[in-house]
Parts: structure tokens; sequence; C-alpha cells
């Protein structure tokens, strides 16, 4: 369960391949339905709240714990804040006083932040080792365009604060067929239902790979390849804060896994200081190579928190002085 979870997954991702979280931290505004209340949970001085994006201890903790266990891929919901704007201008809410206790704060004033933009997924979503979900409609047919795939109306958008993309991948998240207790189902929507539905394909895709091969690929492969495969979405070509590097496509990872060798190549390579590494392919002068790099980084500095939109980049292999590299082609 959520508590306690980080020393869980500490103790235990040597034997994982992935585990899914469906849970995050409360960021900016929330509507307490027990209170019937709006409760805002940035600082007692701050019209925004810093988590947003902010590369936390627990974000340093997760990528540590990837970096340690190659292996082990931890997926995460994105959060469903993007629809969490508080009441209107005039209107009580609560927020935390110089105590950090939750007490009424008078009426709304104009200048504290919505949640309704970019910039707004939370605390160790932002790390730089994990899979990142956002929330889609589904496909009433065959996808076939960007177009095609819808975004939902409360799924949490990046960047981090120093610009990487987040939500990595999207899925389907709304009016999910969900389990509600130990027997019972319901229609749910939220990245609680996204962020799983990746994780059951990404375990289909290291069985797959392991019946093929007789191993498992490394974490920072499958990554890659559920980014690789990704149908395009949104309205320009490539990844985007709001969906990631497009819709997790299940079939086409598995047929890039299956033609290995012939149409498409997985490699995963150790790469050190000053090293050139050289791999040909030959073009048939029609198709597109494309090529994906992913490795998995060593945890990042932490930042002093209460800044706002701390630019410091979190990267520390961006100019590979060493990286066990996965490589994935596509052609």
């Amino acid at each position: 369960d959520f508590t306690g979870d980080k020393a869980e997954v500490a103790s235990e991702a040597s034997n994982l391949l992935i585990s899914n979280h469906s849970y995050g931290t409360i960021t900016g505004w929330n509507y307490n339905s027990s209170q019937s209340r709006w409760e805002f949970y940035g600082r007692s001085t701050d019209n925004e709240d810093y988590k947003f994006g902010y590369y936390s201890n627990d974000t340093q903790l997760l990528d540590s714990i990837a970096y340690n266990a190659p292996y082990y891929l931890y997926v995460k919901s994105a959060g469903n804040s993007r629809n969490q704007n508080g009441p209107a201008v005039g209107q009580p809410f609560f927020r935390y006083n110089a105590s950090n206790s939750m007490a009424a704060a008078g009426n709304r004033p104009d200048g504290i932040s919505n949640n309704d933009g970019y910039e707004i997924v939370s605390w160790d979503g932002n790390a730089k080792n994990i899979l990142t979900v956002g929330a889609v409609n589904g496909i009433s047919s065959i996808y076939s365009r960007p177009e095609d795939v819808v975004m939902s109306s409360f799924s949490c958008w990046g960047p981090t604060d120093d610009g990487r993309i987040k939500p990595d991948i999207s899925a389907k998240g709304v009016n999910m067929y969900s389990a509600t207790g130990a027997t019972g189902y319901s229609n749910y929507s939220g990245t609680s239902m996204s962020s799983p539905n990746a994780a059951g394909s990404a375990t289909l895709l290291q069985q797959h790979y392991n019946n093929l091969n007789g191993v498992f690929m490394r974490s920072s492969t499958l990554r890659g390849l559920v980014l690789h495969t990704a149908d395009e979405a949104g309205t320009s070509p490539g990844p985007d804060y709001r969906f990631g590097w497009g819709l997790f496509n299940t079939e086409r990872a598995a047929d890039v896994i299956s033609e290995s060798g012939i149409s498409s190549t997985i490699l995963e390579e150790e790469i050190k200081t000053d090293e050139v590494y050289t791999y040909s392919v030959q073009s048939d002068g029609v198709d597109d190579l494309v090529v994906s790099l992913t490795w998995v980084d060593p945890p990042g500095n932490l930042l002093p928190n209460g800044i706002n939109d701390n630019p410091i980049p979190s990267l520390i292999n961006e100019s590979f002085l060493f990286v066990i590299l996965s490589i994935i082609l596509f052609y």
C-alpha cells in the first residue's frame, strides 16, 4: 500500500520486473469531499505549489532504486489534478498556515494558480527512470491518425521543472472496467486506471521477449521500446508535455520484439568514457530508419525544496560518461 512503499520497493526491486503505483502526492488544489471544502496544498506564503515538476527526495530515491536494479521498472500514474482548480475567486477555502496545519484562510484571493495548465506532474512522478502514465479516452475503432487519441479532462501534464518530458506515455484511463475489491468491478476513470493498463501491457512484453530469448529486457530497453513504438498523439509530431511519446501500442512493441534481427534490432550495450560504438544498417531507400537510445540514469542531485520552477538539470549521463545503453532500431 501507499504507506512505506519506497522502503518496500527498495527491498524487493532486485526480484521484480514491474510494479504499478496508482497513487500520488496531493499537490495544488484538492477538493476534500469528506469536509465539503476546497484546500490548497502549497506552502502558507506561496501562490503556486512548488511540488509540481519538482525533483524531490522520493524522486531521487526511485531513480536510485532503478539504477541499482536494472531490470526493474516502476510504473506511476501521472495524477488527476488538471480539473481540480479550487473555488471561484472570493469563495472560502482552506490552506496550510504558518504552523503547517490545514486551516480556514478566508476567501480565495486573485493570484493563486490553478492546476489546469502545464507542469502539474507532482513529486515522484518526475523521476527519470520510471514510466509515468497519462490517461486518454479509448479509441472507438482502429487507430489511424493522431487526432484519434483524445486527452482526458483530468490527466496531469508536464514538463518537469528542468524541462524533461512527462508523462512518458499515455494509455486508456477513461471508463475502464476496474476492480473495486476482492470480487467487485465497476467503470472508473483516472490515471490510476491508465497506469495499471500500461504496467500490464509492459509485463506482457517482458513475457514475450523472454519466451523468444530466454532472458528479460533491462528496464531501459523496455521503457525505450514502449516509447519507440507508441502511436503519435497531439497536434505536433514527436513527444509533447501532454501525451508524452504518444499512445501505448502493445501490438507494435511486440512486433518489434518478434522481428528483431529481421526488420528491427534491439541491442543492449555498455559504453565507457570516450568509447566509440558503431553499428551499421543497410537502408532500403524507402522506409524511414527510427532509432531510440535509452538508459538508466544515476540519481540526480536533490534540489532545495520550496523553489518554484528550478531549472537545474537532473540528468547526469546526458553526455554519456558511462552508460549501459539500450538501442532500438525499427525499419
